[in-house]
């Protein structure tokens, strides 16, 4: 995941990739990108560039045609980490019929909670609401630490509790998106404890919404994109992205499915 990985390196010792702007706006014709510069001076700029190949390798249905396509622009550098992200980001084609909730509903409670960090991981890749600040942000590292919580928990014995307590009221609102990574805290901590604080079926489904919002707070966030449509055929574009993200959700319950 972006949020383990991203503390694994450093701008020291990423293999960097010269994905530049041009390269991504090749890709996204309707819309200028214009993403922060990867400067490796700074410690923040491996992220930078991982978040460079997300957005660029969202656009391929697979990891080979990301592949032929990078080497076509002069990129050979990429490693087994590269290869991997890029399996992980890419949007393949799926043939599953059920809507997104009707999955989530069929998941058991150890596929979700492995559905809900990858799909928080991938917010925020899309718009992390702390970006810039020059610190890790505190989404990145709930995500951290509640993974490695999980690997020490098991679901067995674990009880329903009727409390629920969202940590990080005070400085982000309800309404807000965000509201959803203090409710996977709070849910992580609960099941340390043996209880379950949240529905982790509902929360999956809040999940996927907030991958839509962050999606779309970063193609509408000025400082990166200028939309190069009319407001119709954005809306038109929107939808087909908004598809093509939850086809990639849906794909990675699948995967869950068959380890169950």
């Amino acid at each position: 995941m972006y949020s383990t990985i991203s503390e694994s390196f450093n701008n020291t010792n990423w293999n960097y990739l010269r994905i530049t702007d041009e390269l991504i706006n090749s890709r996204y014709k309707w819309v200028n990108v214009s993403l922060p510069i990867v400067d490796n001076e700074h410690s923040w700029a491996h992220e930078h560039n991982i978040i460079r190949l997300f957005i660029i390798s969202r656009t391929f249905l697979s990891k080979e045609d990301a592949v032929i396509w990078m080497k076509t622009k002069s990129i050979y550098n990429l490693d087994a980490i590269h290869l991997s992200l890029l399996d992980h980001y890419c949007c393949p084609k799926i043939n599953i019929q059920d809507d997104i909730d009707s999955l989530i509903d069929k998941a058991n409670n150890k596929s979700l909670l492995i559905f809900i960090q990858l799909v928080l991981d991938r917010s925020l890749l899309w718009y992390d609401p702390e970006s810039g600040l020059g610190w890790t942000g505190c989404f990145q590292e709930i995500l951290r630490i509640s993974s490695k919580k999980l690997q020490r928990k098991s679901m067995q014995e674990v009880s329903r509790s009727g409390n629920l307590e969202i940590e990080g009221v005070d400085f982000v609102s309800l309404e807000d998106y965000t509201h959803v990574f203090y409710k996977f805290k709070n849910l992580i901590n609960g099941l340390e404890r043996g209880e379950v604080y949240y529905d982790i079926q509902v929360l999956s489904k809040q999940v996927h919404g907030a991958l839509l919002k962050s999606m779309q707070l970063f193609f509408e966030d000025s400082y990166y994109c200028h939309i190069l449509l009319p407001e119709i055929d954005w809306e038109r574009k929107l939808n087909e992205i908004i598809i093509q993200e939850t086809d990639w959700c849906k794909f990675q319950l699948s995967r869950l499915f068959n380890k169950e």
